[in-house]
């Protein structure tokens, strides 16, 4: 999706119940995202019937009913129409976030993190739209803050496009729900980027390279002149890797045992 709800529930407002206009708590919020996820949903359907998806529990079936009938007393259950309407107030549907998405989310990507961070997302609901905004916003803040170079060998390669080769890493996984923060974040070359994430290399406290110790396997005579190398930092200290990420890294990867 990449119109903003606000935008639908102003469109829709005389036709939505009055605790739908009104979002001032979790549950108006939840209701509302429900709302955009069913329009989305319903815009990806190859034909006009309404069909409730698979693994709904009650609560989102209903969801899914009323907002089916808000559509239909509007007139909006032809998706052509919809897709005018929808259009007409800001949809884009080239499928990327767009810059002003994007920059919405910076904000909360970068904000100033408490000294014991939360090591994973808060359990909000973020729309397909948001998430791949944060995704975007995460990668721009990311690769900003280190000069578009790699934190590890310095290497700014570019693509013929102009395109950066270097990577915004997630410290503690983003498998494992892992924060789009800054702090969570590091630039990386293609070859560090692997090699960060499968436990190659990992970093002290204060930002030294520690290497594992396998020196049989492949791999290990490339990596271990890194040995004690301090990587390259943003000058802005509120961007920097936070020490809770990276012991939570060592710790993943058998640095610590």
């Amino acid at each position: 999706m990449r119109y903003r709800i606000e935008h639908v529930r102003d469109l829709l407002s005389e036709y939505l119940p009055d605790d739908w206009r009104n979002i001032s708590s979790r549950d108006d919020s939840i209701r509302i995202h429900r709302f955009e996820l069913f329009v989305d949903y319903f815009l990806t359907q190859t034909d006009q019937t309404h069909r409730i998806p698979e693994r709904c529990n009650r609560a989102e079936e209903l969801s899914h009913q009323i907002t089916f009938n808000i559509l239909n007393q509007i007139g909006l259950t032809d998706k052509s129409a919809l897709y005018d309407v929808l259009t007409s107030v800001g949809h884009d549907w080239s499928g990327e976030p767009t810059p002003t998405e994007i920059e919405s989310e910076r904000d909360s990507v970068e904000e100033p993190i408490p000294s014991e961070p939360t090591l994973t997302e808060e359990e909000e609901e973020f729309t397909e739209a948001q998430r791949r905004a944060r995704d975007s916003a995460f990668t721009e803040s990311v690769r900003e803050a280190y000069n578009n170079s790699c934190a590890i060998c310095g290497s700014n390669r570019v693509s013929p496009a102009g395109n950066p080769e270097v990577e915004a890493a997630h410290i503690y996984p983003k498998s494992m729900n892992g924060r789009d923060h800054i702090q969570n974040g590091i630039a990386l070359c293609k070859l560090h980027h692997w090699a960060f994430d499968c436990g190659w290399i990992s970093l002290s406290d204060d930002y030294e390279i520690i290497v594992k110790d396998n020196p049989e396997l492949n791999g290990y005579d490339e990596f271990n002149p890194l040995e004690g190398d301090r990587i390259r930092l943003p000058e802005n200290d509120a961007k920097k890797p936070h020490q809770k990420f990276l012991a939570e890294h060592r710790q993943l990867n058998g640095f610590d045992s």
